[in-house]
């Protein structure tokens, strides 16, 4: 379980991780965080996305992510954030994958 000094150590640095092209890396990260803690893992993908717009979908790891997120109690969030990211390839296709309803 992510303790809160973590869980706030992620956020410190959530709007910075685009710097030197570091966001992907970081979204992998988060990936392998959200099957065990989902929450502070899309809390801190919300406050990336507040900070980074990606221009391309590397390697589908937020995708992947996105897709997590809305399997579990945070779909509203996910679907969220992908609107925030509609213009990326895939993210319109796995939008529809689920509704919000």
């Amino acid at each position: 379980m992510l303790g809160e000094k973590e869980k706030g150590l992620l956020l410190a640095v959530a709007p910075y991780v685009s710097v030197n092209h570091n966001a992907d890396g970081f979204i992998e990260a988060l990936d392998r965080l959200v099957d065990a803690n989902p929450a502070p893992a899309c809390e801190t993908l919300g406050v990336v996305l507040d900070h980074y717009k990606p221009s391309y979908v590397y390697q589908a790891r937020l995708r992947g992510l996105l897709e997590k997120l809305a399997q579990t109690e945070f779909k509203g969030e996910s679907l969220e954030y992908m609107n925030k990211v509609r213009h990326l390839k895939g993210i319109e296709s796995l939008y529809k994958k689920y509704p919000n309803n």
